[in-house]
């Protein structure tokens, strides 16, 4: 926003934007158009969002009838989750976002990945389903969520079926910078919640480093800065390249 102004999104700089179990709703939220065709979301939406809602969609007072039902089949009902994406995200599907987007899931009935994503939905009917049950899916994590049913029409009028779980079932990234409670998927405390923030501010000023190949541990990388100075250039990067294709584009319609 700083280098383009204060109406410029992250979707407006990328050709595909992929997420994965609550990546997957940030992609969605960050690419959801609305009435006027731009993101529904801001990246600095993100973090509050989650600070407001994940103390409901994780409720931490358990009491027995939870408890049993954790024993049983999945930790929460998730019914709170599911209302609050149907809301934000309504009738949009896939082929509606402002940029591509790639979401991972997996289907339980037929043992194998399910990957929504905008390019597929555009050639095939049956593959536009709503954002709002890929995101449900992508991010209905077992142990802690139910599994969700949702059918979608193919071009000539027939339903087909999917039955999904978490897409980190198939595509999982895994962080180790987490330890105790901030690891845990759905410790929920405001306390955790804030502690979250702050290891990420913190990752923001450590040097860049990459994985050593042979011994599998993240080295820091001479003179390319810290995590927070390499984004900058990243963001100088991304400015230019879409000034460049404006150009051409306003180039390519004088012509024509």
């Amino acid at each position: 926003m700083e280098l383009d102004g204060e109406h410029a999104r992250i979707a407006d700089y990328f050709d595909v934007i992929a997420g994965t179990s609550t990546g997957g709703l940030i992609a969605a939220m960050l690419t959801a158009p609305d009435d006027k065709k731009r993101p529904l979301y801001m990246a600095k939406d993100i973090v509050p969002f989650y600070l407001k809602h994940c103390p409901k969609i994780f409720p931490q007072s358990y009491g027995p009838i939870m408890k049993l039902n954790a024993l049983m089949g999945p930790k929460y009902d998730g019914k709170y989750f599911r209302k609050l994406v149907r809301k934000i995200l309504g009738a949009r599907r896939l082929t509606e976002t402002v940029t591509r987007v790639v979401i991972p899931t997996f289907d339980i009935q037929l043992l194998q990945p399910a990957v929504f994503s905008t390019f597929e939905a555009e050639i095939d009917a049956s593959k536009d389903a709503l954002l709002s049950d890929v995101c449900i899916s992508t991010s209905s994590a077992p142990i802690y969520f139910p599994a969700y049913h949702f059918k979608v029409k193919d071009s000539e009028g027939n339903d087909r079926e999917f039955h999904l779980v978490d897409g980190g079932i198939a595509a999982n990234n895994p962080d180790d910078t987490l330890s105790g409670d901030t690891s845990s998927t759905d410790k929920a405390t405001q306390k955790n919640l804030e502690e979250l923030v702050k290891i990420g501010e913190r990752l923001l000023k450590e040097p860049v480093s990459r994985v050593n190949l042979d011994t599998g541990i993240f080295e820091a990388v001479e003179n390319e800065g810290t995590n927070e100075e390499a984004l900058v250039r990243f963001a100088k990067l991304l400015s230019e390249e879409r000034k460049l294709r404006w150009q051409r584009l306003q180039r390519s319609q004088d012509s024509n």
